[in-house]
């Protein structure tokens, strides 16, 4: 299938390397403001694209946050099919737009949520779906990283409200999108927000502690900050409940901290690599093909979107 790609800054070239890896995937053009360094067509922008002739299926919108909406806007009406970095919009205004004029234009929408093909969520997801944990009494998630002023001045946009929508927007979304998808939904109770030294280079907090209930029984808490000192300390989720105590960890979810339960054995003898950008250009293509439902379809992302709004 073939694929256009929107952005080509850092993200863009992980989507790059994901089709390069894949046999189901072709990058066949890029869309930018600045000519990328690849041997392949150069668009800065849709209409231009459209009216190459050249022949593309979906557009993977790589760009700042903040303008995620208005390129996969012009995608969707120019009649491609989209996938959108996280996070898909900023606000449920636009993401309901977006929804609405997929179906009016008969394509589809997709979220890039990799965490999802970590084998370790999708464990777990499949033994929450079997109550093999039992009652869920608590879940606590702490995320630990660092972002210093000189990444804030990389990019113009990073640390503006309006084109990077605050930590749990950009850096943090893939951890309530895994609660997400273990949950199905998250109900703030208690947010408070901190800025602790990023004052001089983000028009946001850099850190929080967020209380919430899950759907169906629980609670949770999430300890967030871009703070920590020198570089990345730690991200994991820990679940008490009835039948066991369990931590997963690692960057990209794909890591068993702690696992004490009387139904569950951990089933991972070897460390999981992270080829989940490829697993999910994949899952992509595959969904369209056989015109069926997907993890990534833009609808799962509903609630993160609801919920990030609530807690930003």
């Amino acid at each position: 299938m073939k694929f256009a790609l929107f952005g080509f800054g850092h993200i863009g070239k992980v989507h790059q390397q994901a089709m390069q890896n894949s046999q189901k995937a072709e990058l066949v053009a890029v869309i930018d403001q600045v000519k990328p360094e690849v041997e392949l067509p150069h668009f800065t922008d849709v209409a231009s694209l459209k009216a190459s002739g050249l022949e593309v299926d979906v557009i993977v919108i790589a760009t700042p946050n903040g303008l995620h909406f208005e390129h996969a806007k012009a995608s969707l009406e120019a009649g491609y099919h989209v996938l959108v970095e996280k996070p898909i919009t900023l606000n449920s205004r636009d993401f309901e737009r977006l929804i609405y004029i997929g179906e009016q234009q008969g394509k589809r929408i997709f979220n890039m949520l990799q965490l999802r093909f970590s084998p370790v969520v999708q464990w777990l997801k499949e033994a929450l779906n079997e109550n093999r944990l039992g009652e869920i009494y608590m879940v606590n998630v702490n995320c630990y990283w660092n972002r210093n002023a000189a990444y804030y001045q990389q990019k113009e946009w990073h640390g503006t409200k309006a084109m990077d929508g605050g930590v749990l927007f950009t850096q943090f979304s893939h951890f309530v999108d895994v609660l997400h998808y273990w949950f199905e939904e998250l109900k703030p109770l208690d947010i408070r927000k901190f800025n602790f030294n990023h004052q001089d280079c983000t028009e946001f907090p850099d850190s929080g502690m967020l209380t919430f209930e899950l759907e169906k029984e629980g609670f949770g808490h999430m300890n967030y900050t871009i703070s920590t000192f020198e570089k990345n300390f730690e991200s994991n989720i820990t679940i008490l409940a009835e039948k066991g105590t369990l931590q997963i960890g690692g960057q990209y979810m794909n890591e068993i901290n702690y696992l004490n339960a009387t139904d569950l054995e951990n089933p991972f003898n070897e460390p999981i690599g992270n080829r989940f950008h490829q697993n999910a250009i994949e899952e992509i293509v595959d969904a369209i093909e056989q015109k069926r439902k997907s993890i990534l379809d833009a609808e799962n992302a509903r609630n993160v979107i609801q919920f990030l709004e609530v807690v930003s």
